[in-house]
């Protein structure tokens, strides 16, 4: 589970995203970001769509995600909104593949934050 100050409300935010954030698709999933915001932590929020799978899948779609980015997130920058939105391939990959994919994404992200 991630800590609270890092969850972000996507019934709140979401709209907002997908105007204004910045993405970057993978085979697995595509990851939604935006800087410049007034919160001192990285916030990071979860969609996954009913079109995937049942309950059970997208809520182990969902675990494995947070599992994910909770091992990274001091690798992440402060003041970086973070919303990944998986995909259908993501039903069918396993932790080791998400992580493998996540870690060079988010690489990227934050040397175009860098610049």
């Amino acid at each position: 589970m991630l800590p609270k100050q890092n969850r972000l409300n996507l019934a709140k935010f979401f709209p907002i995203f997908k105007k204004y954030a910045y993405a970057q698709k993978t085979p697995l999933f595509t990851l939604l970001w935006k800087t410049k915001v007034d919160y001192e932590y990285p916030r990071i929020g979860f969609v996954v769509s009913n079109k995937i799978g049942k309950a059970v899948v997208r809520n182990r779609i969902r675990r494995i995600l947070r599992e994910v980015v909770r091992e990274s997130l001091g690798d992440l920058q402060p003041k970086l909104d973070l919303i990944i939105i998986a995909n259908f391939k993501t039903g069918q990959a396993n932790f080791e593949q998400l992580k493998t994919m996540y870690t060079p994404t988010l690489e990227r992200i934050c040397s175009k934050i860098k610049q």
